[in-house]
């Protein structure tokens, strides 16, 4: 495995602190940052979400700091105020949860 997977490997498992707020899946679509902190390495990640046809969510993942760019993303759904995102390219889920309305 090459150090560029082996970093977003490490940030699905360890879990990224991304902050978000969204009402409904319209509001969730955007560019969406957080970090990854792997021992002493910080790297920022972003992840570019749009509602694609009939209302499904559509993904893409940037690993910034290693210039990684539109990583496909090949699951994301916004279900009960939480988000989940899956790139089975880096075997990596994540699952965040609305923790208050804007």
């Amino acid at each position: 495995m090459n150090l560029q997977k082996s970093f977003l490997l490490c940030f699905f498992m360890a879990g990224a602190q991304m902050a978000f707020a969204a009402a409904n899946v319209a509001d969730i679509t955007g560019y969406w940052l957080g970090k990854l902190e792997v021992g002493a390495t910080t790297l920022r990640v972003g992840f570019r979400i749009a509602q694609g046809p009939g209302g499904t969510l559509k993904a893409t993942m940037d690993s910034l700091d290693q210039g990684a760019r539109d990583i496909r993303v090949d699951t994301v759904t916004f279900e009960q105020n939480t988000l989940r995102i899956e790139v089975k390219s880096v075997n990596g889920v994540y699952s965040g949860s609305q923790l208050c309305s804007a």
